[in-house]
């Protein structure tokens, strides 16, 4: 079968190298490519010890990622402790047979277990195939309008 695991530090994450193709797919998906040197310290920095953030990743019967989901642990005035997931992506090869419901449905246990009880994401307009993940798993889908703003480093 298969198995998921958390990882909330990067001194927990088994064979980091291993996971770094399936990040960087989904990474130049949303048009940020970058080298697997690249992907490697971003998912370090990001997983530093102070950092709130959570990496799940999906490994097939064999041990090779197929699937991760990657976010942060935040505090809200209104909810407590809540769970944004900035990143979900699943190989090709596991789309469309119910593994990605399977998938997100553990996060959520894993999610309850710790006291966090919402989570929120986002995706592209254009992005039908995630739009229906998350409605056919109780997702609410909105209208938001997003706002960034990269603030230059001097």
């Amino acid at each position: 079968m298969f198995r998921i695991e958390a990882y909330t530090s990067e001194s927990q994450i088994e064979h980091i190298d291993l996971i770094l193709p399936i990040i960087q797919n989904q990474m130049e998906f949303i048009g940020s490519s970058k080298s697997l040197e690249q992907t490697k310290q971003a998912l370090l920095n990001a997983m530093k010890p102070v950092s709130r953030a959570v990496l799940f990743i999906g490994y097939n019967e064999s041990d090779a990622p197929i699937s991760f989901a990657f976010g942060n642990v935040g505090v809200g005035l209104q909810a407590g402790d809540y769970f944004w997931l900035n990143e979900i992506h699943v190989d090709a090869s596991c789309r469309r047979t119910g593994y990605a419901s399977t998938f997100l449905s553990w996060i959520e246990n894993w999610l309850k277990k710790k006291n966090i009880y919402y989570i929120a994401t986002m995706t592209g307009e254009k992005n039908i195939a995630s739009q229906k993940l998350f409605k056919k798993n109780g997702f609410d889908l909105d209208n938001i309008i997003w706002m960034d703003k990269e603030l230059n480093q001097e």
